[in-house]
């Protein structure tokens, strides 16, 4: 499994704009590509600024996502973005937590 991290600063004046290309042009065309797991996007206001970081979890090897590691130099451009920065990071570990109610549950043996 690889989780991609893309982070984004966005000026807060084109911050709609830049969401609304995310949701009805980037993350669809993340949606067509084989082996995506799951897609979040997080958000950290600033003083004037936005920083987007959006997390990828695709179940395929690293070289398959590389059609998909840069955006447009348009892109950038048209919404203002400051800074942009793309990693591939391997998961070496993870679990599930427990919901409340699974918590509250006694094993049976």
């Amino acid at each position: 499994m690889i989780i991609k991290i893309s982070t984004a600063i966005v000026p807060e004046s084109k911050i709609a704009s830049y969401l609304k290309y995310l949701e009805c042009k980037e993350i669809p065309t993340l949606e067509t590509v084989e082996g995506l797991v799951s897609v979040s996007l997080l958000r950290r206001d600033c003083v004037a600024y936005v920083e987007l970081m959006t997390l990828t979890l695709w179940s395929c090897e690293p070289q398959a996502l590389e059609s998909i590691d840069s955006i447009a130099d348009q892109v950038k451009k048209e919404y203002g973005v400051v800074d942009l920065r793309t990693r591939n990071f391997e998961v070496v570990l993870s679990r599930e937590g427990k919901t409340p109610e699974a918590a509250k549950k006694k094993p049976t043996a």
